[in-house]
């Protein structure tokens, strides 16, 4: 029985001549190196291995911070939308206020002219007469026009938080 090249066995002394009580001992000498070129190959796999596993670990850690920034743009977004909405639902209610005061306006000049004029005679009745006593009135509907002139523009208001 021939012993194999690549494994290392003691023999006792006086069995030197017949293998088969040869014993295995791995640690007491190392395989045979490879040939040169052999090797070379190897420890050039060996390197590619290295330097695609660290090129791998970058990309990743580039990817997980992309992923990072896309989320937090994705929260922005989501706050912008949740502002633009409480705007136009703001606007909305300026626009409603002021087309309410502007009836109630336009009523309390009627009612106004009725008080003055129970004969419903109106046709003599100047356009100052009409408005001597809606001051007060007029005063509010110009801050509520004020109010709605801030938020026309929710797309200023968006760029803002930006």
């Amino acid at each position: 029985m021939a012993i194999p090249s690549n494994r290392c066995f003691l023999l006792n002394s006086n069995e030197s001549q017949n293998h088969s009580s040869a014993v295995y001992h791995p640690h007491i000498e190392a395989p045979p190196l490879p040939d040169s070129p052999k090797k070379d190959k190897i420890q050039s796999i060996s390197m590619d291995r290295d330097a695609h596993l660290d090129s791998s670990l970058k990309l990743s850690a580039r990817v997980e911070q992309f992923i990072k920034q896309e989320e937090e743009r994705i929260v922005t977004i989501q706050q912008l939308q949740a502002d633009l909405a409480r705007v136009d639902d703001t606007a909305s209610v300026i626009t409603r206020s002021v087309n309410d005061m502007l009836l109630h306006q336009s009523d309390l000049i009627v009612v106004e002219l009725q008080s003055r004029f129970l004969d419903k005679d109106w046709s003599f009745v100047s356009q100052i007469d009409a408005y001597q006593n809606l001051d007060d009135e007029e005063e509010v509907a110009v801050e509520a026009r004020i109010l709605s002139e801030g938020v026309q523009d929710p797309a200023m208001v968006c760029a803002l938080r930006l």
